[in-house]
């Protein structure tokens, strides 16, 4: 009964994603003595997430990289992002996707500039040019100004009077 006993287990044992999911119903951190396979595995890690988010930290790193992987897990849990892999956050098709799904609201926008300021680059003109969208990205990093759309005369409208 004891999950842990996954540590005695041979190598086959641990790849097994079955053998796996009865040890995660009966103690969660038993994943992280999963295989790596098996720790890439979303049906595996949506489990074991069901019972304790902190698991994502033994998840693959594979996983916590892949831009479908990571929406699954946010739409269960938007403290996923913690632990997935800042560059999704620099994936323009990532964001986009991300900003389209209606369960993520603007405040998520404020989530996502906090992981990695780099996202607000890829963000819509409309939302890189809303002031408390840009004041939040700015206090992460100054060089985000950089990436405020200019108005038509070539000049970053947060400059003129």
């Amino acid at each position: 009964q004891d999950a842990n006993l996954l540590e005695l287990a041979s190598a086959d044992l641990r790849d097994d994603p079955d053998i796996i999911k009865v040890a995660i119903a009966l103690d969660a951190t038993a994943f992280r003595l999963a295989s790596e396979r098996v720790r890439g595995d979303i049906s595996v890690v949506l489990e074991a997430f069901k019972h304790d988010i902190s698991i994502l930290a033994w998840a693959a790193p594979s996983l916590l990289a892949d831009p479908a992987s990571v929406l699954v897990l946010l739409k269960h849990d938007r403290r996923a992002l913690s632990f997935a892999d800042d560059t999704l956050l620099e994936d323009e098709a990532f964001v986009q996707n991300l900003l389209q799904d209606k369960s993520f609201g603007r405040s998520f926008v404020f989530e996502l500039i906090k992981k990695n300021w780099r996202v607000f680059a890829t963000l819509p003109d409309a939302m890189r040019l809303d002031k408390d969208i840009v004041t939040a990205a700015v206090r992460r990093n100054r060089r985000a100004m950089d990436y405020v759309p200019k108005d038509d005369d070539g000049l970053n409208p947060f400059w003129s009077d």
